[in-house]
């Protein structure tokens, strides 16, 4: 069972990322940012995070074409612009 400081922990990095992004699980997001808005999400959650047990990993993904889905696809029309 988590503490309830982690949960509240964990719900304020949620809503940072779903702030700015789409949110697929409850640890999972699609997030569209420039660099800047990217490293600004960062910094934000680098004050949010317990460094010793949470665990924030970013993959960049450079078109749709990377993305590998079996029924309907989980983006939503236009996250790239198309």
């Amino acid at each position: 069972m988590a503490c309830p400081t982690r949960v509240s922990r964990l719900a304020r990095v949620f809503r940072a990322c779903r702030a700015v992004g789409t949110a697929y699980q409850y640890s999972v997001f699609h997030l569209h940012l420039s660099e800047q808005d990217l490293n600004t999400l960062l910094s934000r959650l680098e004050e949010i995070i317990d460094q010793g047990a949470d665990d924030i990993r970013v993959y960049r993904l450079q078109s749709p074409q990377q993305i590998e889905t079996l029924g309907k696809g989980p983006l939503p029309e236009g996250i790239f612009g198309d």
